[in-house]
C-alpha cells in the first residue's frame, strides 16, 4: 500500500559551455544574473572599498576574534576609535583559537555579516553602539540604541 513517486529527474545532461551555441548560452548567462522582481541582491564590498575608520574596525574585530567590543562611539556613521573602545577577549583554555586568514590579506570580501554591522553605522549615524559580540573575528549581534523607535507605541 506503499506510495510510489516518479523520480523527479528521469535524464540529466551535463553540457559544457563549448557545446552550446554562443547565443543561447549568452541567454542562459542573462538569465542566471538576472535578479526576481522585488529582490534586491546586495553589492559585494570589498575590504579596500571601506573608509580607514571603517578598516580600522573590521580590523579591530579580527584581531579580537572571540570577544566583545563595548561603548563603540559613532560620527557622522564612522566609527570612533579614539578614545578606544572597550574591547574584551573571550578566550577558551581548552583550544586553539586560530586568528583569521583575512589579516594576512590587503583586501578581501566582505561578509555579509560585516556589511550589515557596516549599516547600522549609517543608522546610528551620531551615538554608540553599546556592544558588539564577535565570533571567530566577525560582528555576530549588536546592542544600540534607536532613534526610531523612540515615541513609536506611546499614545
Amino acid at each position: 500500500m506503499g506510495l510510489e513517486l516518479a523520480p523527479v529527474w528521469t535524464r540529466c545532461e551535463i553540457f559544457l559551455p563549448s557545446q552550446i551555441p554562443s547565443d543561447r548560452l549568452n541567454l542562459l548567462v542573462a538569465a542566471a544574473s538576472r535578479t526576481p522582481a522585488g529582490v534586491s541582491m546586495p553589492k559585494r564590498f570589498d575590504f579596500l572599498d571601506l573608509s580607514l575608520p571603517r578598516q580600522a574596525l573590521v580590523r579591530l574585530l579580527q584581531a579580537t576574534n572571540y570577544g566583545e567590543i563595548r561603548q563603540l562611539q559613532v560620527r557622522e556613521s564612522e566609527p570612533v576609535l579614539s578614545p578606544a573602545p572597550i574591547v574584551l577577549i573571550d578566550l577558551h583554555l581548552d583550544t586553539d583559537q586560530e586568528s583569521r586568514p583575512e589579516m594576512a590579506v590587503a583586501d578581501f570580501a566582505l561578509g555579509h555579516e560585516v556589511c550589515r554591522l557596516l549599516d547600522r553605522l549609517d543608522e546610528v549615524e551620531n551615538g554608540e553602539i553599546e556592544s558588539i559580540e564577535i565570533r571567530a573575528g566577525i560582528p555576530r549581534r549588536l546592542v544600540f540604541q534607536s532613534s526610531r523607535l523612540s515615541g513609536e507605541g506611546q499614545r
